[in-house]
C-alpha cells in the first residue's frame, strides 16, 4: 500500500513499503511481519540512535524502520531495493545494493 511517507515519516517516491510480521503471509498488497527477534544487537541500537531507517545486511529487499524504539523488519515493493544513502526503496541501479540478493 502505497502512502507517500515511508514509516518513518521520510518521503518516498510512490513505492509501496511492506511491514513483515510473523503471523501473516506475503500478499500483492498486504503486509507480513516478522517480529523484532532477527534484529541483531548493532541493528537495535541503532532505533536509539535515530539512524533509521536502516539496510537488511542480507537481503538488499528489507530494511528496519523503528517504531517506540523497536526495530520493525519492512520489505519494499517487489523488484525494489532499499537505498541507505537516500533511505526509500528504490531501484536496484539507484539502491546500488552491493549484496547478492
Amino acid at each position: 500500500v502505497s502512502t507517500g511517507t515511508e514509516p518513518s515519516g521520510a518521503p518516498t517516491d510512490g513505492t509501496t513499503v511492506t511491514e513483515i510480521t510473523e503471523s501473516s503471509s506475503v500478499t500483492g498488497s498486504g503486509s507480513e511481519t516478522v517480529g523484532t527477534s532477527l534484529m541483531p544487537p548493532l541493528q537495535f541500537l541503532q532505533c536509539y540512535r535515530g539512524k533509521e531507517p536502516s539496510p537488511h545486511q542480507t537481503d538488499c529487499s528489507l530494511f528496519y524502520s523503528c517504531s517506540n524504539n523497536e526495530p520493525i523488519l519492512m520489505r519494499c515493493s517487489p523488484g525494489m531495493h532499499f537505498n541507505k544513502l537516500l533511505k526509500i526503496c528504490d531501484v536496484p541501479q539507484r539502491a546500488n545494493c552491493d549484496l547478492p540478493y
